[in-house]
């Protein structure tokens, strides 16, 4: 899908918490990176350092949300390609 803004933010902890979701919020995030996905609908970010961080994409502005919990782990500097399947919104 093309047009979704896609962003990635700091503490994905909560996206595995069982807290209730107002606890959750209460988590302040820092957004990192953002992008608008191209016409295929694929989206790159380079130089992420290693860590755990939140995959955000969202259309409509930002009422169709999806969120993902990724890891980033960069051996010896090396970076490769990694594919992250999303659907967003319905």
């Amino acid at each position: 899908m093309k047009d979704v803004l896609v962003e990635v933010f700091t503490h994905p902890e909560y996206l595995l918490s069982e807290h209730p979701l107002e606890e959750r919020e209460k988590i302040r995030q820092e957004r990192v990176a953002a992008c608008i996905t191209g016409t295929n609908g694929e989206f790159c970010f380079r130089s992420l350092p290693s860590g755990k961080y939140e995959i955000r994409s969202s259309i409509s502005g930002g009422v169709d949300i999806t969120r993902i919990y990724i890891t980033v782990d960069r051996k010896h500097g090396r970076s490769k390609r990694v594919e992250v399947p999303m659907q967003v919104g319905t």
